[in-house]
């Protein structure tokens, strides 16, 4: 099987027949189905839009942790709201996952036929 991610354009499911949203839901499931992954056209957020977003998580994890950790949800396994390092594990594996947080550094966001391409790495890293 190769690895595929499927550019789906929103306005299809939005704006199109009911053809295109079955088509649309189609290759969106398949794509995250088979990848994790899928492109989203059509969406109309703007880079700046993106920036502000990138502002509001850097202001939030500068927050001390015990302001952070008041947005734990229990029970939802890091799937909703904030998870600590070394709080979330992969299915039935009792070691957690390393994940890297902390602050991010925006290295480049580009518009690629219609989709925005987005490259990050943590602030603090050395790569």
């Amino acid at each position: 099987m190769s690895f595929v991610v499927h550019t789906v354009d929103l306005r299809e499911f939005l704006e199109g027949s009911l053809r295109e949203r079955q088509s649309f839901s189609r290759q969106l499931g398949e794509s995250l189905k088979n990848t994790g992954f899928v492109k989203v056209s059509g969406h109309s957020i703007t880079s700046q839009r993106l920036d502000n977003a990138y502002q509001d998580i850097k202001c939030f994890f500068a927050l001390p942790d015990s302001t952070k950790n008041q947005y734990v949800i229990q029970g939802s396994g890091g799937a909703r709201g904030y998870t600590s390092f070394g709080q979330e594990h992969a299915k039935d594996n009792p070691i957690p996952d390393l994940k890297i947080f902390g602050p991010m550094k925006l290295l480049a966001s580009k518009k690629v036929s219609g989709v925005f391409i987005v490259i990050l790495k943590c602030a603090h890293s050395s790569y």
